[in-house]
């Protein structure tokens, strides 16, 4: 009862919060914040169940507005009681002022590894990559739409990270590196007459930094283990300016594209089967970085996600 009552003062304070915070924008999430171990979600590999396939939706309103649904496919195979292997690919749509568009995303593709397992610790690594499966320069009317209409920054990435979970604590560390820097983005707001895209930062031939993540989360079971509720504070540091190419052919920093982001998350988890679990996400920035010319700035984010484990 009494992990009832201080779940129930966590989801209050996370709706003052929000209420609160509503208006910043960032999460800044380049996608290896969902993945295994840097979820903040231990990893259990003493599961008789060795696969699980998972289907979910995300959605969130991102810069100047623009509507930013996400659509996933993830695939987890437990190998043995220390390795597993997963993929992910996502599908975007997109819409706004400027345009719409939709299309397929990134895959994610990862290994983890149990590092040290007892009664309540367990240490865990992971390694991974990021594929774009599209350009990031989807055009409406022949011209380059910006970053937050793209489903997919274009880059091929290194996930690296690891976690260690003490009980219902869990820390994890995770570093997103783009291996190829530039994306094929052509946007620059002095292609279009419309005033409004000077709202946008240019991002042609657009070069975007690494990142690093740390996340601090509690887990709490409710309910004979039927919910869990998973409160967690995610800062996320943009580790330098990222650049793009100007009208005349010059290189240039965008200011105040790097530096910190603080988010706030919230999941609940609800067992509706013996291999069926339904899981509901909700995430807010609290602190951000100036300019986001990557286009993953988000007022909000709510998603769920149904899993079915074999």
């Amino acid at each position: 009862m009494r992990k009832f009552y201080i779940a129930s003062i966590l989801i209050l304070l996370s709706i003052l919060l929000y209420a609160d915070y509503a208006y910043p924008q960032g999460c800044s999430d380049a996608g290896f914040c969902t993945q295994p171990v840097l979820d903040g979600e231990p990893q259990d590999h003493a599961t008789d169940k060795k696969n699980s396939v998972s289907i979910g939706i995300g959605y969130g309103v991102g810069d100047q507005d623009v509507k930013v649904t996400t659509l996933y496919l993830s695939f987890n195979r437990r190998i043995d009681e220390k390795l597993a292997i997963a993929g992910k690919v996502t599908y975007g749509l997109t819409d706004g002022e400027l345009g719409a568009n939709s299309g397929i995303g990134d895959l994610f593709l990862s290994g983890s590894y149990q590092l040290l397992s007892s009664q309540d610790r367990t240490i865990q690594a992971i390694v991974g990559c990021k594929i774009p499966l599209g350009d990031a320069n989807a055009k409406e009317n022949g011209l380059a739409l910006p970053m937050t209409y793209q489903n997919s920054l274009g880059s091929y990435d290194l996930n690296l990270g690891g976690a260690y979970s003490i009980n219902d604590l869990t820390i994890s560390v995770g570093l997103q590196l783009p291996i190829s820097i530039s994306t094929d983005n052509g946007f620059l707001p002095s292609n279009y007459t419309d005033q409004s895209t000077q709202n946008y930062p240019s991002t042609n031939k657009f070069e975007r930094k690494g990142d690093l993540l740390v996340r601090l989360s509690y887990e709490f079971d409710l309910f004979n283990e039927k919910l869990n509720l998973r409160p967690s504070l995610l800062p996320i540091v943009h580790l330098g300016e990222d650049t793009y190419i100007d009208d005349v052919g010059q290189k240039r920093n965008i200011k105040g594209s790097d530096g910190l982001t603080l988010n706030g998350n919230l999941n609940l988890s609800w067992k509706v089967g013996i291999n069926s679990t339904m899981e509901f996400i909700f995430a807010t920035p609290f602190i951000t970085r100036d300019v986001r010319p990557d286009g993953l700035t988000r007022h909000f984010v709510i998603g769920c996600e149904y899993s079915y484990s074999f």
